[in-house]
């Protein structure tokens, strides 16, 4: 009879704040990451877009179109004001909100 072999979640680089997934050319750095946070922020925003699809009616319209307004200017001030990494995510953000509503 053969005995199971017990792997650890490491070794299948899952680990408690974040899962991994590897490249095979090198395995000390993950090709990709995503926390468990980013997961139920992209599934609230397929639900509200589910539930705006649905229920589609001229209070959606503009409740999304108010949030998404929002969400831009705030990116803008965050673009003007913030510094590195922070000020380049928001530049492109507010770029890409910008070229998709016209």
């Amino acid at each position: 009879m053969r005995v199971a072999q017990q792997r650890t979640a490491a070794e299948f680089g899952i680990h408690a704040e974040s899962f991994y997934l590897m490249t095979e050319a090198d395995d000390s750095q993950p090709a990709f990451r995503f926390s468990v946070r980013h997961l139920i922020g992209l599934i609230g925003y397929v639900a509200i877009s589910f539930a705006a699809l649905k229920f589609a009616s001229s209070r959606w319209l503009a409740t999304v179109s108010t949030v998404t307004f929002l969400v831009f200017v705030a990116s803008v001030l965050m673009a003007i004001l913030g510094h590195g990494v922070l000020r380049a995510r928001n530049v492109g953000f507010a770029i890409a909100v910008y070229r998709n509503s016209r």
